[in-house]
């Protein structure tokens, strides 16, 4: 559910033009790198069937943005047994080639795309009533990539022309009871 909701603020970023690759929720996958195993965060590439989009500064890109789920859980019941209210922490992940970008105001880019994720956002069913509350910049540190395991050379990452920057927003959704989602059978969700 909360990747449902993630993707459906993921597409509110692609309208940002520094954003060369944007993605949903983040998982820490493992890849043999020469025979030596890195943890490296990564997206299901919709393009190929077990394949994944690497979340990890390249001199290709001019920005990369991605999700991490740091809480999720059920608030509340809501009457009558319509469906279940929860509570998230996501924090956005943002990587910036400033080589590529004029002028490289992160400042500016991050104010942009906490403005287009804060507010109310259209029912996915079977999630409705998303709500998102900008909570705070969480503080620039390698230690928001310690999951990871970067080595040297890739710690390059950590400086210029490479920037990043982290936010934290408060989530809240309501999963609907007995709400169809779309398929190839039925075009349109019923609830």
């Amino acid at each position: 559910m909360i990747d449902t909701v993630a993707n459906t603020l993921a597409q509110k970023l692609e309208c940002q033009e520094f954003l060369s690759t944007v993605a949903g929720v983040a998982r820490a996958q493992k890849l043999n790198v020469e025979g030596k195993i890195k943890t490296l965060p990564a997206f299901p590439n919709p393009e190929k069937k077990n394949g994944y989009v690497w979340l990890t500064p390249a001199t290709t890109e001019t920005g990369i943005s991605y999700f991490e789920v740091l809480e999720n859980q059920k608030a509340d019941e809501m009457s009558g047994g319509r469906g279940f209210q929860y509570s998230a922490r996501l924090r956005l992940i943002v990587w910036l080639n400033t080589a590529k970008l004029s002028p490289p105001d992160v400042g500016a880019m991050m104010a942009a795309c906490v403005s287009a994720l804060q507010g109310k956002h259209d029912d996915v069913p079977p999630v409705s009533f998303i709500r998102v509350t900008p909570d705070r910049e969480a503080p620039r540190s390698p230690e928001l990539f310690s999951k990871y395991t970067y080595d040297e050379a890739e710690t390059q990452y950590l400086m210029l022309p490479f920037e990043y920057f982290a936010f934290d927003f408060q989530v809240s959704y309501v999963l609907k009871n007995g709400c169809a989602i779309p398929n190839v059978v039925t075009r349109e969700a019923v609830c």
